[in-house]
């Protein structure tokens, strides 16, 4: 799909999808020669499920994960504490400056390759799939954290970070199946597996 503003259009077959106007949960839809159409939402979520959902077109002829889109990277740098007279309330993270990039999933692991810089090459982050220890997605990103402590946040510049969600807890899943860790109940606060 491509988009500007609120509506995207598919360049197979040139339907135009963009928000209901009269009814809360419904999407309008108009293809090449037909007028708009408002249609429940969840109609359309049975469509992408019926072909394969978020994991159908992002999983390899040898059944691995692999996928890629333009995002933005920070990583937490530290944590900044919440005073009220005197009082400590929590804490924030802080991030340090973005830096866009392609991320992409390859099977048990992700990694971010950095644009390249005015003072060198592209820089490459990766992450093994089994070292996470959170997963959280947002309207517009996804934050994870890993064992050795590292938080990381992902904002997408086109692309669902629900997708990400779903694709990086497939490949948590495969990778604590592998390792016999159980199956996965929650992936936030912590990564825990059912009893």
């Amino acid at each position: 799909m491509v988009g500007s503003g609120d509506v995207a259009r598919c360049p197979e077959c040139q339907q135009q999808i963009r928000r209901g106007a009269s009814k809360p949960l419904h999407l309008r839809i108009r293809g090449p020669e037909t007028p708009w159409a408002e249609v429940p939402i969840a109609h359309l979520l049975q469509k992408l499920e019926g072909q394969g959902g978020a994991l159908g077109s992002a999983r390899a002829h040898d059944g691995t994960l692999r996928w890629s889109a333009r995002a933005v990277l920070k990583t937490g740098t530290r944590e900044q504490p919440i005073r009220w007279k005197d009082q400590l309330l929590g804490f924030f993270e802080r991030f340090n400056p973005g830096k866009p990039g392609n991320l992409r999933l390859e099977g048990d692991l992700l990694a971010f390759d950095q644009d390249k810089a005015q003072t060198g090459e592209p820089l490459t982050h990766t992450w093994p799939i089994r070292i996470f220890q959170s997963l959280q997605s947002a309207s517009s990103s996804i934050q994870f954290t890993t064992d050795p402590g590292e938080l990381v946040y992902l904002a997408f510049e086109n692309d669902s970070p629900r997708r990400w969600e779903i694709l990086l807890r497939e490949a948590l899943q495969v990778a604590w199946t592998e390792e016999g860790r159980g199956e996965i109940a929650e992936v936030q606060p912590r990564i825990r597996v059912r009893n």
